[in-house]
């Protein structure tokens, strides 16, 4: 202890002496009102190497003209420079808009205007929830074509039983099981009838997604050679604001995978056309059942789509990673859905009271859930980019939820976060490899608050799902609009983040210091040997980014595993099956065209037969249709029609 007090007394001493000697007394006629760094080189190129010694602003060589930060305030001026607003526009016209013109490329559900605010958000806001939402929902269609292939051995059919089941799927219905049993050629006609106008309403747009993402591309290699060739190297230091730019445009890399896959799955043109076909094929189907002497609905009653796994089995790879104290709490906190994983009569009762409380009383099985669809579309499943329920049972074929979520967090931290960190931590301003200044804790705030957003969502679930006794359907309302919220403000951040940099405001002395120790500003030339670094910086980065979203996205579509083992192997998967292409349309068509005049035309006939006797005994009853159930029934009329008169 007596020792240690004159140690402490000569270490500030030396620190007050220290800072005496590197004290910065610039030329009176060297001041600058305001920061101005264009003028600030001119006046320490034209200075000597003893009047830059004799002004104790630089640091360390005097002929390499380094400021300290004192330095750098007292000669260029205090504050921060704003870039021209010309500069500026040209910076974002040039990159950011390309950008924007991809996020334009998201498929939008038809479910109001305000899903093209909502999805954009929460595109931006949280890019991990995005995609493992889109990339769950490709899973689970693949997942539906694989069984209906393993139903029927007829390609015909297993493609339309899985495109009706991935429509109930994305609807937010119960899901329908693929395997029925034996169907009759009639069954199988009005399957395939309404996979094909199901189809129809929902056009494929992956060659649209593609265009945009190769004019990123495109754009973003036009823009690198055209900055490398244009610009001066001897300013390059002072207008450094070129590789922040490309760093903007590598953050919105996020929106690369989520476009494309959500042109993969497509979005239907109107919801309500969708669920007539499907109002129109079960009808159909009842028609058919009724006339074989049989009452059963071949579909299940539409209730909201329960999670198909227990709580323990949620989230049992998740807690086992967390010490064992943990386990309760965080079995508890993962494994919560919105949508409990039962279908007992007291879920039934309660999914019935909440259709029934949103549309008063009804009759038909179709009615209710049509009209709380229409109105609370958003969150009940037709948006892709935001999932009721995330959990997938394990699968011989297909990737599972934990697979899901590990790719969606490496896509967005390693194909967009960290690419950008770099480019700007190698574009600093003093002698270091890497400085993190700034622009880079922009990059790692913008990267912590994808994580956040990604963990709040937890959070959101967790405290309605757990405390709240609320039905499952206004669970899921609130959910969604606490997630639109949150979404909404991380959005704003991000644009908020981005705006600083590209404006100038970090263009000051303290930021350009780049945290460094002791704090230094270089406003020199590059050398050769740096120029051509930071050439391939700006060149290898962004392809670095690029590449892993290429990669990742060829992995999805491509690696499959075997259902023996852990052997992987290469196979072309479909996306969704609702999304068909022109010559698959045209061999439905075709098939349907066949099936015309055929043996199921008796059973055809007699279905408004059965029909008519129902509407007659329901006269009788007092039980009059509603609208939806006669215009099916003039529908189905004006078919028999038609079989007839062919």
């Amino acid at each position: 202890m007596s020792r240690s007090f004159p140690v402490f007394l000569t270490s500030l001493i030396y620190l007050f002496e220290t800072t005496q000697s590197q004290q910065c007394i610039p030329p009176p006629q060297n001041l600058f009102q305001k920061l101005n760094f264009t003028q600030c080189l001119l006046i320490i190129q034209n200075m000597s190497v003893e009047e830059r010694g004799a002004s104790g602003c630089f640091n360390g060589n005097l002929e390499e003209g380094v400021l300290s930060l004192e330095g750098c305030i007292a000669m260029c001026g205090p504050g921060y420079d704003l870039w021209e607003w010309s500069d500026t526009f040209n910076r974002l016209s040039l990159l950011v808009l390309p950008t924007l013109f991809l996020i334009a490329h998201l498929a939008f559900p038809a479910a109001g205007w305000q899903s093209y605010l909502i999805i954009p958000c929460h595109a931006i806001g949280n890019p991990i929830g995005s995609l493992r939402s889109l990339l769950t929902r490709l899973e689970m269609h693949r997942r539906l074509s694989r069984k209906a292939e393993e139903a029927f051995s007829n390609s015909r059919v297993s493609v339309a039983l899985a495109t009706v089941a991935a429509a109930y799927e994305e609807f937010g219905w119960q899901r329908i099981s693929t395997d029925l049993g034996p169907l009759t050629d009639g069954q199988k006609n009005a399957i395939i009838q309404a996979s094909h106008d199901l189809s129809m309403a929902r056009p494929a747009s992956t060659f649209r997604a593609m265009i945009a993402i190769l004019t990123l591309v495109g754009t973003l290699a036009t823009a690198i050679v055209r900055t490398v060739k244009q610009m001066d190297q001897n300013d390059t230091r002072v207008s450094n604001e070129t590789a922040h730019t490309i760093a903007v445009v590598i953050i919105l890399f996020i929106t690369i995978p989520q476009v494309w896959f959500s042109a993969r799955l497509g979005t239907f043109t109107t919801n309500s056309g969708a669920i007539h076909t499907l109002r129109t094929l079960d009808q159909n189907l009842m028609g058919l059942s009724l006339v074989a002497g049989r009452q059963t609905s071949l579909f299940p009653p539409l209730q909201l789509a329960y999670c198909q796994l227990l709580p323990q089995q949620r989230s049992e790879w998740l807690v086992t990673s967390f010490p064992k104290w943990t386990h309760q709490w965080t079995r508890e906190f993962f494994s919560h859905c919105p949508l409990p994983n039962t279908t007992s009569d007291t879920v039934l009762r309660t999914t019935q009271t909440a259709f029934t409380t949103q549309t008063g009383r009804f009759r038909s099985r179709w009615q209710a859930p049509s009209k709380l669809f229409g109105i609370n579309a958003n969150y009940l499943g037709i948006n892709s980019f935001w999932r009721p329920c995330k959990h997938l049972p394990p699968n011989e074929h297909g990737r599972g939820q934990r697979q899901i979520m590990v790719t969606s967090i490496f896509w967005i931290i390693f194909g967009s976060g960290l690419p950008a960190l770099f480019l700007s931590a190698t574009n600093h301003t003093d002698r270091r490899r890497i400085g993190v200044g700034c622009r880079s804790l922009s990059w790692i705030g913008i990267m912590a608050l994808w994580l956040f957003s990604f963990i709040f969502d937890s959070i959101i679930r967790f405290c309605y799902c757990h405390a709240s006794a609320r039905e499952p359907y206004h669970r899921l309302k609130l959910i969604y609009r606490w997630t639109v919220l949150k979404d909404a403000l991380a959005t704003i951040a991000v644009i908020i983040l981005v705006l600083l940099v590209q404006m100038g405001r970090y263009n000051s002395c303290w930021c350009r210091a780049s945290f460094s120790h002791p704090p230094i500003i270089d406003l020199m030339p590059y050398t050769d040997k740096q120029w051509m670094t930071a050439i391939t910086l700006w060149a290898g980065l962004p392809s670095a980014g690029l590449g892993i979203s290429l990669v990742l996205i060829l992995w999805i579509e491509f690696v499959k595993r075997d259902s023996n083992g852990s052997i992987v192997w290469f196979q072309k998967e479909h996306g969704s099956p609702l999304c068909k292409n022109g010559k698959a349309l045209d061999f439905e068509f075709r098939e349907l065209g066949n099936s015309e005049g055929s043996g199921d035309l008796e059973e055809h006939s007699k279905e408004p037969q059965v029909r008519d006797r129902e509407f007659s005994i329901g006269l009788e009853m007092g039980q009059l249709p509603t609208i939806p159930e006669s215009e099916s029934l003039l529908h189905d009329a004006r078919i028999a029609a038609a079989y007839c008169r062919d």
